[in-house]
């Protein structure tokens, strides 16, 4: 769970975005509580106590970070969007990246990107109803990481693969919709295989 202070601008044609955040770990941060609610709720199977009881330690990590895009024009519908982004605290890492952006209601919105998944959403809608489309993939070359402890007998991947596809739907002004799907290769030594996550964003201004 993470809290922090974040800035996005342009120069010369060039998207930034920088800030800084305090993540926290651990069972501090009430989040194993909240997916076994989620669980019973949804008549899902129970997170094993096994899991419980071995989580990562309590602590808040400062972490900084960097992104640097260069958006491209490809028509009035479509553009890419080429990314390098730079993350040093919780889990040290150089990414580079690139998302195609489909759909004319798109083009002039505020491009924030989700951390787990690299989904890309809008911050600030252009408001034109429609439908539009995201595509990406990326590569990042990771250093130390809280996630994975060396007390736990687990060292992350040297290197990670991220490839995403998602759906924009507006109504207007007030009402937006987005799902995306997202692979996430391996993220630490011995895990057997990557896994594929769902990413859901409504949106209703008033």
């Amino acid at each position: 769970m993470s809290a922090g202070l974040h800035t996005h601008f342009s120069r010369g044609g060039v998207d930034i975005s920088t800030g800084v955040d305090l993540v926290a770990i651990g069972p501090q941060t009430g989040l194993v509580d909240l997916q076994d609610w989620f669980h019973n709720f949804v008549s899902a199977p129970n997170i094993s106590n096994g899991v419980i009881a071995n989580q990562v330690g309590n602590s808040v990590f400062p972490t900084a970070l960097a992104q640097v895009s260069y958006p491209v024009r490809l028509s009035e519908n479509a553009s890419v969007r080429p990314f390098v982004e730079v993350q040093y605290g919780v889990e040290d890492f150089v990414r580079i990246g690139a998302d195609i952006v489909i759909g004319e209601i798109m083009q002039n919105d505020l491009w924030l990107r989700d951390s787990p998944t690299g989904q890309l959403y809008a911050g600030v809608e252009s408001g034109q109803p429609g439908i539009g489309f995201i595509v990406g993939a990326d590569y990042a070359v990771i250093g130390d990481s809280a996630y994975f402890p060396a007390s736990f007998g687990t060292v992350a991947q040297d290197e990670r693969f991220r490839a995403r596809a998602g759906m924009h739907w507006r109504l207007g002004d007030n009402i937006s919709y987005f799902y995306g799907v997202t692979y996430l290769s391996e993220e630490y030594v011995g895990q057997p295989e990557g896994q594929i996550v769902g990413s859901l964003k409504l949106n209703f201004s008033f």
